[in-house]
């Protein structure tokens, strides 16, 4: 699968973008009625969070699918002698399942 170029940036207000240009536009930001100055700063601030954490989780994108590789490698040393039927075309697999399941957000 083919992902837009990283890192991605929070851009308070707008979206978020990368080097080549806007990849998500965010909604308007929260209404501001009056006499509800506490709500809409906490929407504000939720908003901005929002936007932040999802361009985090897609720059560490690239590290969680390496930490997935490394484990299974560190694993499979570990619980083989070298002599058994394990291969790195099981390692593949099961860094393909895993990586798969981490795209789909644990569905």
């Amino acid at each position: 699968m083919e992902h837009t170029e990283l890192p991605w940036r929070a851009v308070r207000g707008t979206g978020i973008r990368n080097n080549g240009g806007y990849i998500v536009f965010s909604k308007d930001k929260p209404f501001h009625y009056p006499g509800q100055d506490e709500r809409y700063e906490r929407e504000v601030k939720e908003w901005h969070g929002n936007l932040e954490y999802i361009a985090k989780c897609c720059n560490a994108y690239p590290a969680m699918e390496k930490a997935i590789t490394d484990s299974i490698t560190e694993l499979c040393g570990k619980l083989c002698s070298g002599f058994c039927s394990c291969s790195e075309c099981s390692r593949g697999k099961a860094r393909a399942v895993l990586v798969a399941a981490l795209a789909a957000g644990g569905e």
